[in-house]
């Protein structure tokens, strides 16, 4: 879970500072010798968007 407070600009939307809360998960693939060779993110956009106030719920 990501929390904070939109205080930038996303799009041109200014952030008054609202609660900002949504999951987000990373799978990482470790390769030989440890490292992390492949790195997939997903996150609910639809959530922060809405909690921005860039888009209607």
């Amino acid at each position: 879970m990501f929390t904070g407070h939109f205080t930038g600009t996303y799009q041109g939307t200014q952030g008054k500072g609202q609660d900002i809360r949504f999951d987000a998960i990373d799978i990482q693939h470790v390769g030989n010798g440890r490292t992390i060779t492949e790195d997939w993110h997903l996150e609910d956009n639809l959530t922060f968007l809405q909690q921005a106030g860039i888009v209607k719920s």
